[in-house]
């Protein structure tokens, strides 16, 4: 099989740099292999020294790894971009190449995937839930985002998101009946890590960048 941005529901895959990451996913209610992967990078990132948009690898697509989902291998089942279409997720804010590797979790622990997590070269994360039953019925977005807009914060990610489940330590929260104190709580979370660069332009020095970790509460 062969996929480039001419096949019918890829058009804004660029060059392929995130690997296809096999996995499992409920589909029509059975648990199917599939690959997800993001829609790569647009080359006319090379140059910008600020965020804008690109039309090119600016989605998250799932592929049939064999043939139990429509009896086709390599088959589209389901994508999030812009303008995503019918039985797919719409994000109007995705607007920018996700060149790395995506991030599946399966919280569960029943072998499929229930979400995955997501980076763009805005300086976005993105995070997609997927329906216990049906993998097409997603919902999910924007949980974070980085770049602020100038040459000198331009921050960009190249790199997968690594992801951890941990209640390690305390949480602060304001006290609700005293402002001057804090409520601490063991709570667990997603903890997100996450390192900005510039890949096509590694002894760039025009933007600081930084190690980034989310905490992610929605467990």
């Amino acid at each position: 099989a062969f996929i480039d941005d001419t096949t019918s529901g890829f058009s804004e895959l660029g060059q392929t740099w995130s690997k296809m990451e096999l996995d499992y996913a409920k589909w029509n209610g059975k648990s199917v292999p599939v690959f997800f992967f993001g829609g790569g990078y647009d080359t006319g990132e090379d140059n910008k020294t600020t965020r804008s948009s690109s039309s090119k690898g600016n989605a998250i697509y799932m592929v049939a790894a064999d043939t139990q989902a429509t009896g086709k291998a390599f088959d589209l089942l389901w994508k999030a971009s812009p303008s995503a279409g019918s039985g797919n997720l719409s994000l109007s804010g995705m607007t920018s190449s996700i060149a790395s590797d995506v991030t599946p979790v399966d919280k569960t622990g029943d072998g499929n995937t229930d979400l995955i997590y997501a980076s763009d070269v805005g300086g976005r994360i993105w995070r997609i839930d997927f329906v216990s039953d049906n993998a097409k019925n997603a919902k999910g977005g924007m949980i974070a985002d980085f770049n602020g807009g100038s040459a000198s914060d331009n921050i960009r990610f190249f790199t997968q998101p690594d992801v951890v489940y941990t209640n390690h330590g305390e949480v602060e929260y304001p006290d609700p009946t005293d402002s001057t104190k804090v409520i601490k709580k063991k709570e667990g979370r997603y903890q997100i890590a996450i390192g900005s660069g510039f890949r096509p332009g590694p002894l760039d020095t025009g933007t600081e960048d930084h190690i980034f970790v989310i905490n992610d509460f929605n467990v």
